[in-house]
C-alpha cells in the first residue's frame, strides 16, 4: 500500500512539473514574439533615421543624381564607353570608401585597383547594384544604407555599425563572363 501510494505521489509530482514546464513554454514563446515585434520596430527606426541622414547629406552637398528604391544614391560624374556591367563579368575598378563626415576606411587598399566578380556573393549589394547600372570607363559617387553595405554590424574594428557610407568608384575594365 505504501509503495502505490508512494508512485501515485511520484507520478502526480512529475505531472505537475511537465505542465509547469509546457506553461513557462508558452511563456517564453510569447516573449519570443513580443521581442521580434519590438526589434522589427527597433530596426524600422533605425532605416528611418539613416535615410534622413542620407537624404540632409545630399541636400547640404547639393548632389545631383539618383536614388534607387532600395535606398541607394548614385551619382555619375563620368561617362565611359558603352560597354555594360552584366552578371558574371570580372571588373577592374578603382574603390574608395568612406563615412559621411569624410572619415576613409580601408586606406591602404583606396584608389587601387580591385577585382571583383559581379554576383560572387562578395560583394556589398549596394555596390553591385549600383555597377549593374554602369559601363566600363564610368565613374561615380555611391551613397549606400548600411542595410546595401555592411549592416548592423559593421566591419568589427574599422566601420560601425549602422553606417551609411560613400563609394567612389570607377571602373577601368570589363571582362566579360564566358
Amino acid at each position: 500500500m505504501r509503495t502505490a501510494y508512494f508512485q501515485l505521489l511520484v507520478c502526480a509530482f512529475l505531472i505537475s512539473c511537465n505542465s509547469s514546464v509546457e506553461k513557462r513554454n508558452e511563456i517564453s514563446e510569447k516573449q519570443l514574439v513580443d521581442l521580434n515585434e519590438r526589434l522589427i520596430e527597433a530596426n524600422k527606426l533605425i532605416v528611418r533615421k539613416e535615410l534622413h541622414l542620407i537624404d540632409s547629406f545630399i541636400r547640404e552637398q547639393n548632389l545631383l543624381g539618383v536614388k534607387t528604391g532600395s535606398g541607394l544614391f548614385i551619382m555619375h560624374y563620368k561617362i565611359g564607353s558603352a560597354k555594360s556591367v552584366n552578371q558574371g563579368d570580372e571588373l577592374e575598378l578603382q574603390l574608395k570608401i568612406e563615412s559621411l563626415d569624410g572619415k576613409v576606411y580601408f586606406p591602404t587598399q583606396n584608389e587601387s585597383n580591385k577585382k571583383i566578380k559581379i554576383g560572387s556573393g562578395e560583394n556589398e549589394k549596394g555596390l553591385e547594384e549600383a555597377l549593374l547600372t554602369m559601363n566600363e570607363g564610368d565613374s561615380a559617387m555611391l551613397i549606400l544604407p548600411s542595410h546595401l553595405a555592411f549592416g548592423l554590424h559593421g566591419v568589427e574594428g574599422e566601420i560601425p555599425g549602422a553606417s551609411p557610407l560613400i563609394y567612389r568608384v570607377g571602373i577601368n575594365q570589363i571582362n566579360k563572363s564566358q
